[in-house]
């Protein structure tokens, strides 16, 4: 070997050495940085540390001594999903070029039909135990993506609506949806609202809905978009109900169905529904998780969704984190498939039909 080989055999040396590296934020020096703005941001912004019970320092003094300039992107990446995840938040997300984390949270009903299968079953078995029932075969409204949005049948003194989610279909659209279904359902004895497992979509849309069933105009819940302590009243804005001032509405008793599976603008649309006299929700609590989202941009480059919003009842409770509960329980399990039948919608047939009559309200959470 010649010695003017050398310099070039040296090249290529360090040359392998770069290419099997792993990726390091240690190459722009991100890590920390982008780190202490993931947690600072959550720290002035994130509207349910008191309510999930978490110390957001404590979880700083354990996982920031785990980042380090030096640290692959992947390591990086999974010390801040393992922070985030101690919220138990499904509205939060993180994205890398490499990777996307997105929080889980504890519901029994998503354990309980944990297949796509099984939950497909779920969905079946409510269009079933209806046409037991006497109602119609459903009449489907499907947004501009396919996806249902709307979905309503009648029987003879009764109506079922439900409302797949507050989004896929324009502003207009929506409203000529509903206002189609109230006109046909308008001379009915009773309604069976269904929001189970709505994952949300826009509150505007669902307070638009709300007000076809308001009966008066009043608070509906109040909102706080930059909740910096946890439970402080300051800066409440009022949502207001306000019934529509032509056309149809429907101020019969309603059976609102709720389960853990309703998130987000589902539960801003529960929360105000709550309000209304002639309203009875049944089921299980919601998710718990109102707030509409913002989105961090990290200095890293990786993107965050993070909730910055706190939503309050009209008397100024927070259900943050534990859900709205119900009037009525109706658990749905897998023995609901074997027998064909959908406790929820059953249970509410039977309330309308005058066979419990066992109303309960806490007058401190309605």
């Amino acid at each position: 070997m010649t010695e003017r080989n050398l310099p070039f055999l040296g090249l290529v040396f360090l040359l392998s050495l770069i290419t099997i590296s792993p990726t390091t934020s240690a190459q722009s020096g991100l890590a920390v940085q982008s780190f202490e703005q993931l947690w600072d941001h959550f720290n002035q912004h994130y509207p349910s540390f008191q309510a999930k019970g978490i110390d957001w320092h404590e979880q700083y003094e354990l996982f920031r001594p785990k980042v380090h300039d030096q640290m692959s992107d992947e390591a990086l990446f999974t010390v801040m999903s393992e922070m985030l995840a101690t919220l138990n938040d499904p509205q939060i997300s993180l994205q890398s070029s490499h990777a996307q984390f997105r929080g889980n949270a504890n519901s029994t009903f998503a354990s309980t039909f944990s297949t796509p299968l099984l939950h497909r079953q779920w969905e079946e078995n409510q269009v079933r135990s209806l046409r037991k029932e006497g109602f119609d075969l459903p009449t489907m409204i499907l947004g501009e993506d396919g996806h249902p949005v709307l979905s309503y049948s009648l029987s003879g003194r009764y109506a079922y609506l439900r409302v797949h989610r507050f989004e896929g279909l324009s502003p207009a659209k929506m409203k000529k949806s509903i206002q189609t279904i109230l006109s046909e359902i308008a001379k009915q004895e009773g309604l069976i609202l269904d929001v189970r497992c709505n994952p949300g979509g826009s509150t505007k849309l669902a307070y638009m809905i709300a007000n076809y069933f308001a009966d008066q105009k009043r608070v509906g819940h109040y909102e706080q978009h930059k909740p910096m302590q946890a439970n402080h009243a300051k800066g409440l804005e009022p949502r207001l109900l306000t019934p529509p001032s032509k056309g149809p509405s429907f101020t019969s008793t309603i059976l609102l169905l709720t389960n853990e599976e309703t998130q987000a603008a589902a539960e801003v649309f529960t929360l105000a529904m709550r309000r209304l006299p002639h309203v009875t929700t049944l089921g299980t609590h919601t998710q718990g998780i109102f707030s509409g989202q913002t989105v961090l941009s990290l200095t890293n480059g990786w993107i965050c969704h993070v909730p910055y919003q706190k939503h309050f009842s009209a008397n100024i409770i927070s259900y943050e984190g534990r859900g709205l509960p119900v009037d009525l329980r109706a658990t749905s399990t897998l023995e609901d498939l074997d027998r064909k039948m959908d406790c929820g919608i059953q249970k509410a047939l039977n309330e309308l039909r005058g066979f419990y009559m066992s109303k309960s309200y806490d007058l401190e959470v309605k």
